[in-house]
């Protein structure tokens, strides 16, 4: 009860952080040929990491499709997500000088960490012109009931497809690895390593963490002889298991250090740094098999699930 009572508190106090940042009652009301569903990730608040920042904006660019509105996305905290990818066939941009709107033609749209949120529901509600949307949920389930699984995974790497094109960062990037035949292990620890601090707050002593690391190595080594291939490559949040695996394996690691998107701060963490987190999931949808392993207290991470979505390439658990 108390919880429900604090959640519901956290939604009034967001949504009138949004309100005072971009409604007035001074701004006239602008009338567009369509009604616009603009989804934000402006630092506000925590929008949780880079996958539950996409899993919002691909539920809402569904939902202004079936509804035939506009839909722009407003990204710009911790950096600019043309940076990194760019507007394919869906023109999505949306100039600063227009985060001004009418508080008598707009409407926030909050649906952060919402599990029982249906997007259309709420877009029903009223008849405005500008929707600003704040969400981090893959509501595709949602909108279609009656979907299997694979039909609605088909229809979010459609969605992904249409919205975004890597831009020549990323690219060049991701043309350096090599494209030999791949098998990726992604693992996310959170804060069980001591690397950083995350929602979780459980970490390992040295001992707890070696003894995680061998059940770990245990498993990466029976999948390997499983499925052969010409390299084999661990992805991880943690920077403390992929230094021992660079030092005591014969297993690969992409360049960078791993961050949390949600847990950056914009003065200190270049784009270089962020650019790893787009680089290990654009790598993962390339590999040609992908296993997630979870052992124990670790974390149930979706990141390599919808990479393996989007590359429409096997994936399996290890749990």
């Amino acid at each position: 009860m108390i919880k429900k009572i604090k959640n519901k508190g956290r939604v009034i106090v967001n949504k009138s952080r949004i309100g005072f940042r971009y409604l007035s009652v001074f701004k006239k009301p602008i009338v567009t040929p369509k009604p616009r569903i603009i989804f934000f990730c402006d630092g506000l608040f925590s929008h949780g990491g880079l996958l539950d920042r996409i899993k919002g904006i691909i539920s809402f660019y569904e939902a202004a499709k079936i509804l035939e509105y506009d839909f722009f996305i407003y990204f710009n905290h911790p950096f600019e997500l043309n940076e990194f990818l760019l507007p394919n066939e869906v023109s999505w941009n949306i100039d600063k000088r227009e985060m001004n709107f009418s508080v008598f033609d707009s409407k926030v749209i909050y649906g952060m960490n919402d599990f029982n949120f249906n997007p259309l529901d709420e877009i029903k509600k009223s008849k405005v012109q500008n929707y600003l949307v704040y969400a981090n949920i893959d509501y595709l389930p949602t909108l279609y009931k009656n979907n299997t699984q694979k039909e609605n995974e088909r229809l979010w790497r459609t969605n992904f497809t249409e919205l975004f094109v890597k831009s020549i960062v990323l690219e060049n990037e991701l043309i350096t690895l090599p494209s030999l035949k791949r098998l990726v292990f992604h693992l996310r620890f959170t804060s069980l390593m001591g690397d950083f601090k995350d929602t979780t707050q459980n970490i390992l002593n040295l001992e707890e963490r070696i003894l995680l690391i061998g059940e770990i190595m245990l498993q990466i080594n029976e999948k390997v002889g499983d499925c052969p291939s010409e390299l084999v490559y661990v992805v991880s949040d943690s920077s403390f298991f992929l230094d021992y695996i660079k030092e005591y394996t014969k297993f690969n690691v992409l360049p960078g250090k791993p961050i949390h998107v949600d847990f950056s701060n914009n003065d200190v963490i270049s784009n270089q740094s962020h650019l790893k987190t787009f680089l290990d999931f654009f790598f993962i949808s390339e590999c040609d098999c992908i296993v997630m392993i979870r052992l124990d207290l670790m974390y149930y991470s979706s990141f390599s699930r919808y990479a393996a979505i989007l590359g429409d390439k096997p994936f399996s658990i290890i749990q």
